[in-house]
């Protein structure tokens, strides 16, 4: 019905419950990412950066 939901979570349900607000308001993983070389798969998502592990 739309109503809000009042309740308390934490740990692992709490970051799932996050996620999920975040959908909601538009907002995907990456973008509260700060340091993209802590995500990993940096090659994948910015190749034209990642450069050639020779250089």
């Amino acid at each position: 019905d739309g109503a809000p939901i009042d309740r308390s979570v934490e740990g692992f349900h709490a970051r799932v419950v996050q996620h999920e607000c975040d959908h909601l308001a538009g907002m995907l993983y990456p973008m509260r990412m700060v340091d993209f070389s802590q995500f990993g798969y940096t090659e994948v998502l910015f190749p034209e950066v990642a450069g050639d592990a020779d250089d």
